[in-house]
C-alpha cells in the first residue's frame, strides 16, 4: 500500500510538473507574439527598435527648506533605429512630479524630463522616484531618482520663513 501511495505521489508530481511547464511556456510564446504595449521581448533579427540612453538618472538637490520645490531636467536620448516613445510612469509620492513629452522622440534624438520634488517633511534626507515608460525592448522602465536633505528654520518667526526667496 505504501509503494503505491509513493507511486501515486511521484506520478502526481511529474503530472502537475509538465502542466506547469506547458501553461509557462504557452504564455512565454504569446507574449512573444503579442508583446502589446509593454513590448517586453526583444526584437526579431534586423527589425529597427528604439534603445533609450540616460547619462543621469540620479540627481541631489543639496539642502532643501521646508515648504520649497526644486526641480530638475533629465535628458533621455534615443539611440535605436526606431521612434521612441516615453509615458509618465508610477511615482514614490504625490510631491513627485515627473513632465513627460508624448511626441515620439526620433533615432538620434534627444528630450528632457523634468522631475520637481515639494519639500514638505520637517527635517531629514529625502529620496524619490518618478518612473517613465518606453517602448525600447530591454529598458521598459526607466526610474529617475532625486535626493537631498531637508531643514528646518528653528527659531524662525514665522515658521515657514523662506530664505531662497530673500533678495
Amino acid at each position: 500500500i505504501i509503494s503505491i501511495i509513493l507511486a501515486a505521489a511521484l506520478a502526481g508530481v511529474l503530472v502537475g510538473g509538465a502542466v506547469g511547464y506547458v501553461q509557462v511556456r504557452s504564455d512565454l510564446d504569446a507574449i512573444t507574439q503579442y508583446p502589446g504595449e509593454t513590448e517586453v521581448m526583444p526584437a526579431a533579427k534586423g527589425e529597427a527598435v528604439p534603445v533609450v540612453s540616460v547619462p543621469e538618472p540620479h540627481f541631489d538637490f543639496g539642502t532643501m527648506q521646508r515648504g520649497t520645490s526644486k526641480s530638475h531636467e533629465f535628458e533621455i536620448k534615443n539611440v535605436g533605429q526606431a521612434p521612441l516613445t516615453l509615458r509618465a510612469g508610477t511615482t514614490s509620492c504625490k510631491c513627485t512630479l515627473s513632465e513627460v513629452s508624448e511626441a515620439a522622440i526620433p533615432p538620434g534624438g534627444t528630450t528632457k524630463v523634468k522631475v520637481q520634488w515639494t519639500a514638505k517633511i520637517d527635517s531629514g534626507p529625502f529620496r524619490q522616484t518618478a518612473n517613465v515608460l518606453t517602448n525600447d525592448p530591454l529598458h521598459s522602465t526607466i526610474e529617475f531618482e532625486v535626493e537631498g536633505k531637508v531643514m528646518s528654520a528653528s527659531g524662525v518667526e514665522p515658521p515657514d520663513f523662506l530664505f531662497e526667496k530673500l533678495p
